[in-house]
């Protein structure tokens, strides 16, 4: 494969993920090509050595326009968006037995308390439909506990009369079920739109 430079590779980046933010660095790179690749969508051009101050205020106004388009692609396809924590609660006007709920958080010790306080926000505010899908694709790390957690939530909820179906799972959530031999104990819908098309389905 040949090599690319930070241009070309950005290129490549847009195609994958044209929503993903990219901040370009070079030690080497003159003014044209940092405005050559302004010109192709890259979030910030720095500009080495990188102080680590520059890169972290970079890096986190990068994570909250990722978090704008995100939340107004949510808007613009449903009928409500709502945040708990590090859940994000959805529900759309064509499906209108569906709650999706993306969850934004590590499974882990910490967060288990904090997402067991969103759902319970969330009964208590009347917004969970018959039907819940949870998207796992921003969840990067998960460990027992968080395992445990996600287990007595499924069960929880499906005692309440829900029914539960996970769908993008991330490649380390993937993993990690699987080493253990979980992918089969969930109801796991990979692909989102017909994860929708299934729990839409649903009476």
């Amino acid at each position: 494969m040949p090599e690319m430079d930070g241009v070309e590779l950005l290129q490549e980046l847009k195609v994958i993920g044209p929503e993903v933010p990219v901040i370009l660095m070079s030690g080497h790179a003159d003014m044209r090509t940092a405005v050559d690749a302004l010109k192709k969508d890259v979030f910030d051009f720095l500009r080495k050595p990188v102080v680590s101050t520059e890169l972290l205020k970079v890096m986190e106004s990068a994570l909250r326009r990722s978090d704008d388009l995100r939340n107004a692609a949510l808007r613009e396809a449903g009928e409500s968006t709502n945040a708990y924590g590090f859940v994000l609660h959805s529900s759309f006007k064509e499906y209108p037995n569906v709650s999706v709920l993306h969850i934004n958080s590590p499974l882990d010790e910490r967060a288990a308390p904090r997402l067991e306080n969103a759902f319970a926000r969330m009964a208590n505010d009347g917004i969970l439909k018959n039907n819940a899908l949870l998207s796992f694709k921003n969840v990067e790390y998960v460990n027992n506990v968080g395992l445990n957690y996600l287990i007595e939530l499924d069960k929880s909820l499906m005692d309440k009369g829900h029914r539960v179906v996970f769908t993008q799972l991330s490649h380390k959530m993937h993993k990690y079920l699987g080493m253990l031999g979980y992918l089969d104990y969930f109801k796991i819908v990979p692909n989102y739109d017909e994860a929708v098309n299934t729990v839409a389905g649903s009476r």
